[in-house]
């Protein structure tokens, strides 16, 4: 069982696409083809300014159809939970 589910799909994102934290944040739903199994990293957010056509592995695919990911309106959307965890938070001193 997953506790947070947002953050492990962010990371299997990451793991099985080898795409960059910063690329997953700005894909959008119309970026990810599941006909194709392909995710298109467009040029104004990858890394090298190029866009980049990244293959969808099959635990990939499972994870995208089993968490609806295509449903929302961007995956962005989905994923502002992981977005909230990773902020810094404030530390105090009692």
């Amino acid at each position: 069982m997953v506790n947070n589910q947002p953050l492990y799909l962010f990371t299997r994102f990451i793991f099985y696409s080898f795409i960059r934290p910063k690329e997953l944040l700005n894909l959008q739903v119309k970026d990810i083809d599941l006909t194709t199994r392909t995710i298109k990293v467009k040029s104004d957010v990858s890394k090298n300014k190029r866009t980049e056509t990244v293959p969808i592995l099959k635990p990939l695919l499972s994870l995208i159809i089993e968490n609806k990911v295509l449903e929302t309106q961007a995956i962005t959307t989905y994923l502002d939970k992981v977005l909230n965890l990773l902020k810094p938070c404030k530390v105090g001193i009692h």
